[in-house]
């Protein structure tokens, strides 16, 4: 053992007996002021298999921010739902991409045959384009229709891509 490993035993052996010696401390004050508590409280002992005794929790009323005592009672509500899509369109996500080289109607998805002209209408404005879908590149994830960057500017802002679409053909 080198001169710092027997510094660092030392200091080990310092602080575990200063610790164990306040812990001891301590536990011999808990005890002793034990008598102090009020009345129905008991300490539990080390070793001990009883717990304290305990009452049972109950919540506070609620309060309203109004002042109300009287919550609304729960009703059955109706809900829309709208078409589901029929064997020629889906809903999906629709995003940009600038096609060097291609027509300005130009898109690409893996869902639609090559040359079909494909009609895509915004789900949150209700604006609507056609496309040819054309160009059969790669798609990014999670979008699945790719529009060329000028018809895309027709649908909605770029700075909100991708957008939700419903797809027809």
């Amino acid at each position: 053992m080198n001169r710092y490993d027997r510094r660092r035993m030392t200091a080990a052996m310092i602080f575990t007996v200063v610790a164990l010696s306040a812990v001891w401390f301590f536990n011999r004050e808990a005890e002793q002021g034990s008598a102090a508590l009020p009345s129905g409280s008991s300490v539990v002992g080390a070793g001990s298999d009883t717990a304290p005794p305990t009452t049972e929790y109950v919540p506070p009323v609620p309060g309203f921010v109004d002042g109300g005592g009287l919550a609304v009672q729960p009703q059955t509500v109706g809900i829309l739902v709208g078409t589901s899509p029929t064997g020629n369109q889906f809903n999906g996500r629709a995003s940009y991409q600038y096609f060097r080289g291609a027509t300005m109607s130009a898109c690409t998805t893996n869902r639609v045959a090559l040359g079909t002209v494909v009609s895509i209408t915004n789900l949150d404005n209700g604006q609507s384009i056609q496309c040819v879908n054309s160009i059969g590149t790669g798609m990014p994830p999670d979008v699945d229709i790719v529009i060329d960057t000028q018809v895309f500017a027709q649908l909605s802002n770029l700075s909100d891509a991708p957008i939700p679409v419903r797809i027809s053909w």
